[in-house]
């Protein structure tokens, strides 16, 4: 998992996350809703709050995609796609990681 987007330590916190939900999930069938790790915005108005990565894959994170004037929805999608979208849109100095 390449990343230039994420710190090191936020890495270990949504790895550590994830675990920690899996692991739940096995003993309880429910997962503790946790604060957001990272928060990316876009100067469009598009923000991303990063919670979790799935350790099964860990190119997948739970993020919770905000766009101005829209209901935010949580979803899974891949760090990756993140990762590439922020590189086209930070050439053009216009995302801001900001650690929640």
């Amino acid at each position: 998992m390449a990343t230039g987007l994420l710190t090191p330590t936020q890495i270990v916190r949504l790895k550590n996350n994830g675990e920690f939900n899996r692991l739940r999930m096995e003993r309880t069938g429910t997962r503790i809703e946790f604060q957001p790790v990272v928060r990316v915005r876009a100067s469009d108005g598009r923000e991303w709050l990063l919670f979790e990565i799935d350790p099964a894959n860990h190119d997948m994170v739970l993020a919770e995609a905000r766009r101005r004037g829209q209901v935010p929805e949580r979803l899974w999608l891949h760090l990756s796609w993140l990762e590439r979208r922020a590189a086209r849109t930070m050439r053009f100095g216009r995302v801001q990681r900001i650690a929640a």
